[in-house]
């Protein structure tokens, strides 16, 4: 296998449900214009996609739940999350735990976390306007 067949793709891949789901919980509080009138928009939960994605994934990868779907939508870019700080880690666990090897396999598997992680936290911050970690913690166990 060539080093290009191993690594991830540039662009990383969601579903447009899970792409939906990020817009609705990162990029900060903004500004629309409704009837003339400008009003701020209630504040967000992250400040960007990738501690959502890697918060996602870490709730996949606790719970051992994880989602396939039809990858659509362009969530973000391959050196936003291989590049940061907290990549290592997952690399790490997700090598030793499920026996991966290659780059693409590892960020497939994270993507995999995500899809399920993101709803998750979709559906807290839909019930509450705010994320109660611990209660996503306990519903997960509950469920299981």
């Amino acid at each position: 296998m060539s080093k290009d067949e191993c690594a991830a793709p540039a662009i990383l891949m969601c579903s447009e449900e899970a792409f939906r789901m990020y817009t609705t919980l990162c990029a900060g509080a903004k500004e629309e214009k409704e009837d003339n009138k400008r009003r701020k928009t209630k504040e967000k939960a992250f400040s960007s996609r990738t501690p959502a994605f890697f918060l996602a994934a870490a709730i996949g990868i606790v719970n051992e739940k994880s989602f396939v779907a039809k990858r659509e939508k362009e969530l973000t870019r391959r050196e936003y999350i291989l590049d940061h700080s907290n990549f290592g880690p997952f690399e790490q666990l997700i090598k030793s735990k499920y026996d991966l090897k290659t780059e693409s396999e590892i960020v497939n598997k994270l993507l995999e976390f995500q899809e399920y992680g993101i709803r998750e936290l979709y559906d807290e911050y839909h019930k509450l306007g705010k994320i109660n970690f611990l209660r996503i913690y306990r519903d997960a166990k509950t469920r299981a």
